[in-house]
């Protein structure tokens, strides 16, 4: 039985996993967005704004060095350098 009219049945590798604990669901940014929640770009700004210069750096330049880069580096430059 289809969980709503028109749609077809879950497949049964989805229920099973759904009965076990076990599903995860992945959904776009379009979904949090309509919630009011953040897309990637204001998530990339409010990281880049918590960046701390270390001795030796000029925090502009490390701003707009972290601006420069696509979110995955960014990201994974911004937890490379643990801020809060």
């Amino acid at each position: 039985m289809s969980l709503v009219a028109g749609l077809p049945d879950l497949p049964t590798e989805i229920k099973k996993a759904a009965d076990q604990g076990r599903l995860v669901l992945f959904v776009g940014a379009g979904l949090s967005c309509a919630a009011g929640l953040d897309d990637w770009s204001d998530l990339k700004a409010e990281l880049i704004g918590r960046l701390e210069a270390k001795e030796g750096e000029d925090l502009d330049s490390l701003k707009q060095n972290f601006i420069k880069l696509d979110y995955y580096d960014c990201f994974a430059e911004i937890k490379k350098r643990q801020i809060n």
